[in-house]
């Protein structure tokens, strides 16, 4: 790849999580082009060859080698699980590689004409990621450091601009992955007390984001999980905002689930977590901020027949809206 064609990728990057089943990459795959494959995917996010040799653990001049073409580089099969397994990359994209399909057209008419089926084959489910994968299979850094933190910061970022594009279902079990991922690096991988601090909050974020997720594609017990979880990791990093984030989710899932199940006791436990988050912003100046928090206490009040709290939540929530929107507000 030309270093113009590199600088295009970089200026509008792509989250590899992804990637991985895109035409550009599939075809590199399929043609052997293995130099190309590693600069789509180092470009995606917008690494450097350095930063992208510390996230796999090679020199920068070693990423330089294998994007250059060098065949003893990248076509050894144990460097190539060795960057495989160091981005999450699914194995089955690989399959393009193993099975030789060179023709381009052949790709783009799978691209193309059967999109739905590859997606859904592709992604698969919750449960199926959980029974085949499981946490422990997922392969993990030994040291973390912030290119690691950039990366997932990334992907959180990504997830929720996806998640506006094509809903949480199609996106639960790469997101599902990718917690995982994290989760293991927070427990298991050794990194500074700064890093540390970082990966608790991007570990956390990541945790509502697939919390989410989970929730739009119906898979409340997983849902709640991730909820818990970002909960516990926003006390322990003392992190309002994380927290504020976590239990406007918790919020809306309860008055959900109190709907759904006829569980009363759900309702009114939406109305103690969006009144706490409610609490926790009272400083904060963002109104898109605060008129979710109300929307969200309108609906939790409603779902406990609860009238008048619903409308003096509404109109509050009206308000909040008519102070204006910024520009500057988290997704």
């Amino acid at each position: 790849m030309c270093a113009g064609c590199a600088r295009q990728i970089a200026t509008t990057p792509r989250f590899p999580l992804w990637l991985w089943d895109s035409l550009p990459l599939r075809r590199a795959f399929a043609e052997l082009d293995l130099g190309v494959a590693l600069t789509i995917i180092r470009t995606a996010p917008g690494l450097s060859q350095l930063q992208f040799g510390n996230l796999v653990g090679w020199s920068q001049s070693a990423v330089a080698r294998v994007e250059a073409g060098q065949r003893d580089s990248l076509y050894d099969i144990r460097r190539l699980f060795e960057v495989v397994d160091a981005v999450g990359m699914p194995r089955e994209a690989l399959i393009p590689l193993l099975l030789g399909v060179s023709d381009t057209e052949q790709l783009e008419r799978e691209e193309t004409d059967d999109m739905g089926m590859n997606r859904r084959q592709f992604s698969g489910g919750l449960v199926g990621f959980t029974a085949a994968t499981g946490p422990s299979g997922i392969p993990v850094p030994a040291k973390v450091d912030p290119v690691h933190v950039r990366y997932l910061r990334s992907s959180v970022e990504k997830l929720w601009t996806r998640d506006g594009i094509v809903g949480g279902g199609a996106l639960a079990r790469d997101g599902l992955y990718l917690y995982h991922r994290a989760r293991r690096m927070l427990d298991e991988a050794d990194y500074s007390e700064a890093t540390g601090r970082q990966l608790m909050s991007v570990v956390g974020e990541l945790a509502v984001c697939v919390g989410w997720l989970a929730y739009d594609a119906d898979q409340q017990n997983v849902a709640r999980e991730l909820y818990s979880e970002a909960r516990l990791l926003a006390d322990q990093s003392g992190d309002d905002g994380l927290a504020i984030r976590v239990m406007e989710k918790m919020s809306l899932q309860s008055a959900y689930l109190a709907h759904k199940k006829g569980l009363p006791g759900r309702a009114r436990e939406a109305v103690r977590l969006s009144a706490r988050a409610t609490e926790l912003a009272r400083h904060d100046p963002s109104p898109q901020l605060h008129a979710l928090l109300a929307t969200r206490e309108a609906i939790a009040h409603a779902a406990v027949g609860d009238s008048q709290g619903f409308m003096v939540a509404i109109t509050q929530a009206w308000r909040e809206v008519d102070r204006g929107f910024a520009d500057d507000a988290p997704v």
